[in-house]
């Protein structure tokens, strides 16, 4: 069985190693939106997770570290402006210092404010990876794998390095999973070349690719098919891959109720626009949230992009919303809009009062 060509009507069945997990605290390839789609294939019953516990053990061990230096290497970061004196007599000179100083500023917020959320492990990675672990399967970490695996290091066998057996017992975890409950492959990521071949780092390294396919469930034809980046999963496992549009809407309009700072306010907005199409719902949760939650209230007055853009997602769906609601939602971020649509309400209350008093003439 090929990567592309799983069973349909299967769910695959997919181990992360830890490595990966820890790369979404760090500079590398995988953004937060991969582990979004993960999400959405579990609810969508396209992906069963694989945990063993000694993945998880790793994880909160070297999370904190990971972070740390993530952090280090962001304060180490800076903008190293000289100028000319020819310069002097430009104002570009004096608008220069000024984005220098604010980037500087913008920076120290960002490692408070990165750093806060991290002890109180609040990260957006925290979160996702909370509800990913919450719905994976989890393998517990029992004295007999734990032996497995130590007797497999003391022969020398992969994988496993620095002195320890810890890949060791995630490989006897997958292989105790694969031969008890799973008649599918089982797709390994993992991004430190514990578990690559040395000839070809995509691949499977050969003493345990033989092993996978040799082991006790042979017969049920399923193999470890090895990924050395998520990317590459995704590509050879769902290539064709159509993520339910939907349910990302959902879930950036509750970003955009639940925002708290102008930062995750634009990145909503931003994620939000891409949209061309929202159901009437939609726009009242979108509306409610612009006219309730303070925090976008109070970016209005130092960005004229974040009015703009909700005007613009909401303006398609005016003669749908409520009139108190509408003249609300633009007395906060459209007053001349606003002031127009009163009068139009007024001119037609006059009209209808006007038809009225003609009508009553009539009789």
């Amino acid at each position: 069985m090929s990567k592309k060509t799983e069973e349909k009507n299967t769910k695959v069945v997919l181990c992360i190693d830890t490595n990966v997990y820890l790369s979404f605290y760090h500079f590398s390839d995988n953004d937060l939106e991969k582990l979004e789609n993960i999400l959405w294939l579990i609810d969508t019953d396209q992906l069963t997770i694989l945990l063993p516990e000694q993945i998880i053990n790793e994880f909160y061990r070297n999370r904190e570290n990971k972070i740390k230096d993530a952090i280090k290497k962001l304060k180490e970061q800076h903008i190293d402006l000289k100028l000319p004196r020819i310069s002097d007599s430009y104002e570009e000179k004096a608008m220069l210092h000024e984005t220098f100083r604010e980037f500087s500023h913008l920076k120290n917020q960002l490692i408070e404010k990165v750093s806060t959320d991290a002890a109180q492990e609040k990260l957006k990675a925290d979160i996702l990876l909370k509800k990913i672990f919450s719905k994976a399967t989890q393998i517990p970490l029992t004295e007999e794998l734990r032996e497995k695996a130590k007797k497999r290091f003391d022969l020398g066998n992969p994988p496993g390095k620095n002195n320890s057996y810890w890949d060791a017992i995630i490989w006897e975890s997958l292989l105790e999973y694969a031969k008890n409950d799973t008649d599918s492959n089982i797709h390994l990521v993992s991004i430190d070349g514990d578990f690559s071949c040395p000839l070809d780092e995509k691949k499977l390294m050969n003493f345990l690719e033989k092993e996978s396919e040799s082991y006790s469930f042979l017969p049920k034809k399923g193999k470890i098919v090895f990924y050395n980046a998520l990317n590459d999963f995704f590509a050879g496992t769902f290539p064709d891959i159509t993520l339910n549009e939907e349910y990302f809407k959902e879930k950036h309009i509750q970003d955009l109720e639940e925002s708290y700072s102008f930062a995750r306010t634009r990145k909503t907005l931003i994620k939000l626009e891409k949209y061309g199409e929202f159901s009437i719902d939609q726009v009242n949760r979108i509306v409610d949230a612009a006219i309730s939650n303070s925090q976008i209230i109070w970016i209005k007055d130092y960005s004229d992009w974040v009015p703009e853009t909700l005007i613009n997602l909401v303006r398609p769906h005016y003669k749908n919303l409520e009139v108190d609601k509408l003249i609300r939602f633009l007395d906060i971020y459209n007053p001349e809009e606003s002031a127009l649509l009163k009068e139009e309400i007024m001119s037609e209350i006059d009209l209808q009062e006007v038809r009225k008093e003609e009508f009553e003439i009539d009789i």
